[in-house]
């Protein structure tokens, strides 16, 4: 199977836009959801559901990842991950490290960094910042994060992160008026913002989600009032100047665009980013905007109406082209059309792994491990040496790999 999509790498290919302030707020009107998909699209996520049902897919999609063994969960099946001496308390860790870099927030002038996260839990977004802080000796002064009060095993909290929070005591974990982290409550809203330190924080991450594999169809409205929550708090904590990311999903709907456009008023320059390092079958991409504006009255009381009506399953709709520039409805349309195919071929492809395993160590293996080099010199981080890795690989797996493998790898 060839006709999986060959594409240059993200951190190569990111588009920053440029949009407009609105002089005058449009006037949204709100009703029940308006879904928008692609029935083909639809239709080859659920196969996803049918290979979880069967405990499948946790193996498939690590093997269509191109970038997987950068860092792998410890998986008997596939060869170790790459990395050397990082200890990441989450995958996300990985992710934060690229989306620093592709933001540049440490080329910023900042002496005494503020920083402020919700859906956080374990931590990789935060331990990232401070390992690079600490690398570019650049202080931190304050972290202020709050994420959902484990209930269950499904819900992560910070229990991976004892060791780093107790190295870095700035970090200060906040559940909130009622003690459940819960950013749907008006009360704990406002009272992490009061933690905080409004307009205070230099960069806020909100990297909250569901587990969607039992309905696709809904998985855009399911997610939007969490993204309503976290960008009213995040754009109240944000001083000027300030950077904020938003882990997104589909972005199909007018309602979602309408979100989307609305945060690149907030901004000098946006984007919409797929880190290398999240798994290519899902829909997860992020909000990147640089430099906040103004968080002005009008925009944070339409922010507010949004809460309100997402609470009780009410909508914005609005034709976005009168309400956006050309080049952001182009940006948009082929953001959305390049996804979405990438989707739906990675997706084939890891169903097409799941049924010839042997075709990924014969033919995509190699692709890999050189994948994986790339992005860890790329980012800056220290990976076992290429050859030393092959022969710990062959040693591992001698049914797919013999003893020749570390030297006629190079030879292909």
């Amino acid at each position: 199977m060839n006709n999986v999509l060959e594409t240059k790498p993200p951190w190569n290919t990111i588009l920053w836009i440029q949009s407009p302030s609105w002089s005058e707020i449009p006037d949204f009107t709100y009703n029940s959801w308006q879904s928008v998909h692609d029935p083909y699209a639809l239709k080859v996520k659920e196969t996803i559901g049918n290979l979880d049902k069967e405990h499948k897919w946790e193996l498939t999609k690590k093997m269509v990842n191109p970038y997987e063994l950068v860092y792998t969960h410890n998986d008997e099946r596939l060869p170790p991950s790459r990395i050397l001496h990082v200890q990441p308390l989450s995958r996300s860790y990985f992710k934060m490290i690229e989306i620093l870099d592709v933001m540049d927030f440490f080329k910023e002038p900042i002496r005494k960094i503020k920083t402020a996260h919700v859906a956080e839990g374990p931590g990789g977004f935060i331990q990232a910042i401070y390992e690079v802080a600490e690398e570019k000796k650049r202080p931190i002064l304050k972290t202020s994060a709050m994420t959902l009060k484990p209930t269950t095993a499904h819900v992560p909290g910070w229990k991976k992160a004892t060791k780093f929070l107790t190295k870095f005591k700035q970090v200060k974990i906040h559940y909130g008026a009622d003690g459940t982290g819960d950013i749907y409550n008006d009360a704990n809203q406002a009272s992490f913002i009061e933690t905080c330190g409004k307009e205070s924080a230099h960069i806020f991450t909100a990297d909250g989600g569901f587990d969607f594999s039992i309905d696709y169809s809904s998985q855009e409205e399911k997610v939007f009032h969490l993204l309503v929550c976290s960008s009213l708090i995040g754009l109240q904590v944000l001083q000027k100047d300030g950077f904020f990311v938003l882990k997104l999903f589909d972005i199909n709907s007018q309602s979602t665009q309408i979100l989307v456009l609305l945060l690149a008023r907030c901004f000098t320059s946006w984007t919409l980013y797929k880190p290398a390092m999240t798994r290519v079958c899902n829909s997860e991409r992020y909000f990147l905007g640089k430099h906040l504006r103004t968080f002005s009255p009008k925009i944070r009381a339409l922010l507010h109406e949004m809460k309100y009506q997402s609470e009780r399953n009410i909508f914005p709709l609005y034709d976005i082209r009168l309400i956006s520039m050309p080049h952001e409805i182009d940006f948009l349309e082929k953001h959305n059309i390049f996804s979405t195919q990438q989707q739906i071929q990675y997706i084939e492809h890891a169903i097409y792994l799941h049924n010839h395993p042997e075709e990924w160590w014969n033919k995509y293996l190699k692709k890999h491990i050189l994948l994986s080099s790339q992005w860890c010199e790329r980012f800056h981080i220290m990976c076992i040496p290429l050859v030393q890795y092959l022969k710990l690989i062959a040693s591992r797996f001698p049914t797919f790999c013999d003893h020749t493998f570390h030297t006629t790898f190079f030879q292909q």
